[in-house]
């Protein structure tokens, strides 16, 4: 990806946990990108949700999620752009669907059509998902958002940090979590991977650098950056070619598609923390 870039900032803001950090170092590869892939997001959201909050904040959070996954693709050299398709509102939609993502699909596509869910499942680079009020009171679950990764869905709860719905889409690219994290509720790599018919590369996993992890980690405190050999945090490494490389993972995936000639001209560079 061309000459490494050194980068020193004096104070850096991560929106994963809103946490401030102090004086840190990152080397990031310079990026040399003309195109990107445009991927629309539509989101389906429960009538009710409107009791809790009102549609312009809604959409503003929404916006913002869609911001954060533009910084991290950016800072990535991921040659992509998040962009908000649609923010409709379903009255059937309830809370107790988030308890599992195929039911909730097949009821989202009862209620709004199958023709439609179909569509959008079998589209290159576009997705959809319902947003719930909170994962905490719909899921009953320590995640805060799950992916389907055969027909281009996720669910994410409306109270779950800024980096969750990037993570989710990372999914739906076949980006995988860290190797730890696998193989404490796989049991194993190779169990992991026997349970996808679409197998993922054996280098997408995320990673640690420094104490804090890449996006598709499970690590409490994270940076704004998929896992790859190019990025540096204060001197550690935050990938490798072997086993922890997602942004090829989603790079590969949009040369795919800009291949296929579905692109277009990158707008001013957004790369930051």
């Amino acid at each position: 990806m061309g000459l490494l870039r050194k980068i020193i900032y004096g104070l850096i803001v991560c929106c994963t946990s809103f946490q401030v950090f102090g004086s840190d170092e990152f080397i990031l590869p310079e990026c040399n990108i003309q195109e990107v892939v445009e991927t629309p997001i539509t989101f389906f959201l429960p009538e009710a949700m409107g009791k809790h909050h009102s549609k312009s904040e809604i959409k503003s959070r929404i916006k913002r999620w869609l911001s954060y996954g533009n910084q991290v693709l950016s800072n990535s050299c991921i040659p992509m752009v998040r962009t908000l398709d649609n923010i409709e509102y379903v009255q059937e939609i309830d809370e107790s669907w988030f308890q599992d993502i195929h039911t909730a699909r097949d009821l989202l596509g009862y209620y709004i059509g199958s023709e439609r869910v179909s569509e959008l499942s079998e589209s290159k680079a576009q997705y959809y998902g319902i947003v719930f009020i909170s994962a905490e009171s719909s899921f009953k679950s320590e995640w805060c958002g799950e992916a389907d990764v055969y027909n281009n869905f996720f669910m994410v709860g409306l109270d779950c940090d800024d980096a969750n719905l990037e993570h989710e889409l990372g999914h739906l690219h076949l980006a995988g979590h860290d190797i730890k994290t696998i193989n404490k509720f796989s049991g194993s790599l190779v169990l992991y991977r026997d349970s996808f018919y679409k197998k993922p590369k054996k280098y997408a996993h995320a990673s640690t650098c420094a104490g804090r992890g890449t996006i598709m980690s499970y690590e409490k405190d994270q940076l704004p950056i998929y896992s790859t050999p190019e990025v540096s945090y204060q001197g550690d490494q935050c990938g490798n070619a072997i086993n922890a490389n997602n942004a090829k993972v989603l790079r590969d995936f949009a040369h795919s598609i800009l291949s296929a000639n579905k692109a277009i001209k990158l707008t001013p560079n957004t790369r930051q923390f």
